[in-house]
């Protein structure tokens, strides 16, 4: 009876080995997963691109309106404002409600945008899955790019040239960006904090739910043993 308490709680050893390296997998999966790729981002930038002109189509053929400069913002809004962003393009009002409506939602998942726009024409549309490419937004203004985009190391698309490198260092050019890159690496440290004391916490749960019962059948068997023995 003994010998076979012993073989399960072998085999519990062993569940949690998996369990733990399984654990293991999953976090660097999902921080892998986290940010999006390069390819899903251009084509996000690609959305952007088109969406902005078809707005400013129906802009030139039916209002007066002017849209010339940067334009950049947010893809996310709050669940409460949902039917406000549930209406056709001849209903918005500006650039950022019509990318709303087309491309919007309530997840962090929407991510951000940047257009460069000259006399109601799309020049070059940008998105990220970071809140930094807001702060980078000056630069991309007045700057052309040959596939390499530099917004703190964070993943950006673009279009219609698509971004082929996001990692590449650049010369600091404002503290405003210094501090803008800082904190989206201190932010992607906490998140990778949190998940690994969740990893560990589960990991030695299961771990300290056979040291117990390990424990116990060593000292039965050893006090067994001194029976035996007399």
């Amino acid at each position: 009876m003994i010998i076979k308490k012993i073989l399960f709680f072998i085999l519990l050893v062993i569940l949690i080995i998996a369990v733990g390296k399984k654990a293991e997998t999953d976090h660097n999966e999902y921080y892998m997963a986290k940010s999006v790729d390069l390819q899903t981002a251009n084509s996000h930038a690609r959305f952007i691109y088109s969406g902005a002109a078809s707005y400013l189509d129906y802009i030139n053929q039916n209002t007066d309106k002017a849209f010339d400069g940067a334009f950049c913002g947010s893809l996310i809004y709050d669940k409460s404002e949902s039917e406000k962003y549930d209406v056709l393009l001849n209903h918005c009002e500006d650039i950022e409600t019509a990318l709303r409506c087309l491309y919007g939602g309530s997840t962090e998942e929407y991510g951000y945008y940047y257009l460069l726009i000259e006399n109601n024409t799309v020049i070059r549309s940008y998105w990220s899955d970071s809140a930094v490419l807001l702060s980078y937004a000056d630069k991309l203004n007045t700057e052309e790019h040959d596939g390499t985009v530099y917004i703190g190391g964070a993943v950006c698309g673009g279009y219609p040239v698509s971004v082929t490198d996001h990692h590449t260092k650049e010369p600091p050019y404002s503290e405003l960006h210094n501090a803008a890159e800082q904190s989206y690496n201190e932010n992607i440290s906490e998140k990778e904090a949190a998940a690994r004391i969740k990893r560990y916490v589960l990991y030695y749960s299961l771990l300290l739910l056979i040291i117990g019962p390990i424990f116990e059948i060593f000292f039965k068997v050893k006090k067994q043993t001194i029976i035996d023995n007399l």
